[in-house]
């Protein structure tokens, strides 16, 4: 009975996964008569917090620290997870179902980013590169080897030649990589704030 029960949350995630608007969400979920855990916290934060800013990918770096313990329960049920530099590590006590996708912002050194690159690393689909401080060291080396499943990559510097050393790393034969994506910019844009980026059927790079 219980094999049902999880089969059957399981296929309900993946429904909730598939809903691009926020107001369908809570519809859908609103209108089941039995609530697996992580849709159940789902509704909860819906009714504590705003959902458009998370859906469908939850920034943990810019979640309420009070509402953490909740958003661990409810993680499974966000299609898309993104991890910056500041993220709480509380949150490396939620396990992330195989369909979650984590975007994970890049740096020269980040005690944080590797924490999560450690437990997370084979759920890591895509990377960015779009910070001021982001000279390209060792450290990045150690992260992307635990990260085997890089899909896409964007990234986003002024200076060429370190640009250049990035994209080297980001561009290793052993990553899955559909998408790679570099601008070279005369000031710092500043930080990425989609974690979905396009995703293209080849590899690409798109030079602005």
């Amino acid at each position: 009975m219980r094999h049902v029960t999880d089969t059957l949350s399981t296929v309900l995630l993946d429904i909730v996964h598939l809903l691009s608007e926020p107001k369908d969400v809570v519809a859908f979920v609103s209108a089941l008569p039995d609530l697996p855990p992580a849709l159940h916290a789902l509704l909860s934060l819906g009714q504590s917090m705003d959902l458009t800013r998370h859906w469908p990918c939850l920034y943990l770096e810019n979640f309420p620290v009070g509402s953490i313990d909740l958003g661990i329960t409810a993680l499974s049920a966000f299609p898309y997870v993104s991890v910056g530099p500041a993220t709480n590590l509380r949150w490396l006590a939620a396990p992330l179902p195989r369909s979650s996708r984590v975007w994970l912002s890049l740096r020269s050194r980040n005690d944080t980013a590797l924490a999560f690159a450690r437990v997370w690393g084979d759920r890591v689909r895509d990377v960015s590169v779009a910070t001021k401080d982001a000279e390209f060291s060792a450290h990045v080396h150690e992260l992307l080897d635990l990260c085997h499943y890089i899909e896409s990559a964007m990234v986003r510097l002024s200076d060429p030649a370190n640009a250049a050393l990035w994209m080297s790393a980001l561009a290793r034969p052993a990553f899955p990589l559909r998408s790679l994506s570099f601008e070279l910019t005369r000031y710092n844009s500043g930080p990425v704030d989609d974690c979905m980026p396009l995703r293209a059927r080849t590899p690409r790079i798109a030079v602005a």
